[in-house]
């Protein structure tokens, strides 16, 4: 498993754009999303299959040239749950 290249991301592309519009969200490294100074989402790929990390979970995508639509809803759904529920905290706890 290794972490995914923008060019990995195109399939996705649509959920990326709408991850860059979120007022607190910023992007220190290209498909590398932090908040408050640290990592919050970024994504993998293995044999095919794309996946999001989102502070200690990982969501499976499916398949990186057709991803499952309500896993991307899925992803972006969680990721504002961490920023509305002020859960971030919690999320960056090891």
């Amino acid at each position: 498993m290794r972490h995914a290249s923008c060019n990995d991301l195109n399939s996705v592309s649509d959920l990326i754009a709408r991850i860059r519009m979120i007022e607190g969200i910023s992007e220190k490294s290209p498909c590398h999303f932090y908040f408050r100074n640290r990592g919050l989402l970024h994504f993998h790929l293995d044999l095919g299959s794309l996946y999001a990390d989102i502070g200690d979970q990982r969501i499976d995508l499916g398949n990186v040239s057709d991803p499952d639509q309500a896993k991307k809803e899925l992803v972006l759904t969680t990721v504002m749950k961490i920023l509305t529920e002020n859960k971030a905290k919690k999320v960056f706890e090891r």
